[in-house]
């Protein structure tokens, strides 16, 4: 069991690969469905990568360096979904083999990316400060002008800025 848990970052991958290799192939359906479900897939992978062996220095730093390359690439071309935040930030609280200054770095990079275009969603809030600091926490929620961190119990306590483009369950639902 251990094995294929390790393994199934580097599958999910080459699964992702072949969906690369041949997303130029007609389809039906609007651009924009296409371009969720292929977001929605490296998503998965995110995902999969979270879940190689806790042990394994080297495959949580293989796993890590996958997860971050389609991290950023879903940032870049601006089709991250809450899933992808909230996947890569877990994979960021499970991995203590990854030095915790790097962790930390991507966290805030990413969170901060999450909150600006209005995706931070139950499971993004719960992953990011299972994995921030205190400070780090108090510093992004101060900085969006909310006067009192003591007053946010849950996601829904952030400015609404932050989670107005949101996928909850239901709405990715309707998605997939």
């Amino acid at each position: 069991r251990s094995q294929l848990v390790d393994i199934k970052a580097s599958r999910a991958l080459a699964v992702l690969q072949r969906l690369l290799r041949n997303q130029n192939i007609p389809r039906s359906g609007d651009e924009d469905t296409r371009n969720t479900d292929m977001a929605y897939c490296k998503s998965l992978v995110i995902n999969a990568c979270g879940f190689v062996s806790l042990t394994s220095q080297v495959q949580q730093a293989e796993a890590y360096q996958i997860a971050l390359e389609i991290m950023n690439g879903l940032i870049d071309d601006g089709s991250a979904l809450s899933l992808s935040y909230g996947w890569f930030l877990q994979l960021c609280v499970r991995f203590n083999n990854i030095p915790i200054s790097e962790r930390i770095e991507q966290v805030e990079i990413f969170f901060r990316d999450c909150c600006r275009k209005g995706m931070v969603n139950g499971f993004v809030w719960d992953q990011f400060a299972a994995v921030a600091s205190h400070d780090l926490l108090q510093s992004i929620v101060r900085e969006s002008s909310h006067d009192d961190f003591a007053e946010i119990n849950s996601y829904l306590d952030l400015p609404k800025s932050w989670r107005c483009n949101a996928s909850t369950r239901n709405r990715l639902r309707e998605f997939f």
